[in-house]
């Protein structure tokens, strides 16, 4: 993860028990000052700037001991998938959810140490009338005031999103959303599933930390949307994965669930839980964890000779390479007709009349047959609804 952060290297790394319940050190003392003597060395004769200690988060308290006895800065968890956010975020929704993350970071660690000293405009007594404010007071309010700014903000965004999908809703166009691990391949399925050669997947951590929208089309021609998610990571932290909520939503409402997973790398199952543990978190809709499809990802790079299991649910592909891609857009085609209900209707008609053209406004036109007498042997993807509405409205049964 470290070395995923644009000129950040990586000196070397260390193993060691610690106590991650002591309020001051994290460390026991004896280890703190074993591991001090060896990195002050690393800072002062080889060029070391920091120091990373994998665990969520880390208390102000903490920070500062470490910090002082290290002799260089100090980041957890949280610190590092910030930064890596911070380089990753592009488009003014992302770098608000970064700057949301941030604020709960700063607000976790304002102690009463930031107490000292009264603003002297308001003086300096603290009675109930005229109070004196504390520094920790108005840092808290400028904090706050930044984070509703951003929240409404977001709610805006949120709201465009909304109409957009609303849009979709009306056209009745099914969405599939892709979720996974980081890196697990999902931007270069999405790809390769709506052929879109303007997407640019990049191998490397959240490359992309926005939700997008792709085109594509199944192959008895049906159109839909391929929702690209950003990726997990295991132990996120809570304030982390809040932030970015936001651009999960479509998750939500999608009408199928890829679940992109990483087969060729040494921690698949690891990750493989991670994704779904959040999943579980979302509340989703207990329909789209029984559809979910199950996608052993870069399975060209894989070693070993262990038979994959492949089912209707579980299949492996690669996208880069286009293993299997047509077998799942099959698959995805078999669920989406069954979750929205649409079915192949057949029907002669007169290509003189307006049937053809209301066909093409309601449905999905999958074949047609010319005959001589000017009749139209057409078949076509329609919901229950359209399949009525046509019936009533042509007069015509349609045969299923």
């Amino acid at each position: 993860m470290i070395s995923s952060i644009q000129s950040w290297n990586i000196h070397s790394t260390q193993i060691e028990s610690v106590h991650e319940h002591n309020p001051k050190f994290f460390f026991g003392s004896g280890k703190v000052f074993e591991l001090s003597e060896k990195i002050r060395e690393y800072v002062n004769n080889e060029n070391v700037t920091m120091v990373f200690l994998n665990t969520g988060k880390l208390s102000n308290r903490q920070i500062k001991e470490i910090e002082g006895a290290f002799g260089c800065k100090v980041f957890d968890r949280y610190r590092v998938v910030l930064e890596l956010f911070k380089e990753r975020a592009n488009t003014r929704e992302a770098k608000l959810q970064v700057q949301l993350a941030e604020i709960h970071y700063l607000k976790s660690h304002l102690t009463s140490e930031d107490s000292t000293g009264y603003d002297q405009q308001r003086g300096g007594g603290k009675s109930v009338f005229g109070s004196g404010e504390t520094k920790l007071d108005k840092s808290k309010k400028v904090l706050a005031n930044a984070e509703n700014k951003i929240k409404k903000s977001l709610l805006l965004i949120k709201s465009q999103r909304q109409q957009a999908k609303a849009e979709r809703v009306k056209k009745k166009v099914p969405h599939v959303a892709l979720v996974g691990y980081t890196n697990a391949g999902k931007t270069s399925l999405a790809k390769a599933l709506a052929h879109d050669t303007t997407i640019i997947p990049e191998d490397k951590l959240f490359a992309t930390l926005d939700t997008t929208a792709h085109r594509g089309k199944l192959p008895s021609g049906l159109n839909l949307v391929y929702i690209d998610t950003v990726g997990f990571i295991s132990d996120l932290p809570h304030d982390l994965v809040e932030s970015f909520s936001t651009t999960l939503e479509d998750v939500k409402t999608a009408d199928l669930l890829l679940h992109v997973s990483d087969i060729s790398h040494p921690e698949y199952e690891l990750q493989k839980k991670t994704v779904e543990d959040v999943l579980h978190k979302l509340n989703l809709p207990s329909e789209l964890f029984k559809t979910m499809i199950h996608l052993h990802n870069k399975v060209d790079l894989r070693e070993g000779s262990e038979e994959l299991p492949s089912t209707d649910n579980t299949l492996s592909i690669s996208a880069t390479a286009n293993i299997g891609i047509d077998t799942l857009k099959n698959q995805i085609e078999k669920h989406i007709l069954e979750s929205t209900g649409r079915r192949r209707v057949k029907v002669n008609i007169d290509q003189q009349g307006g049937e053809l053209s209301w066909f093409y406004r309601h449905g999905t036109v999958i074949n047609t047959i010319a005959h001589d007498d000017g009749s139209l042997d057409i078949i076509a993807l329609l919901d229950d609804g359209n399949k009525e509405r046509f019936e009533k409205e042509f007069r015509t049964k349609l045969k299923t």
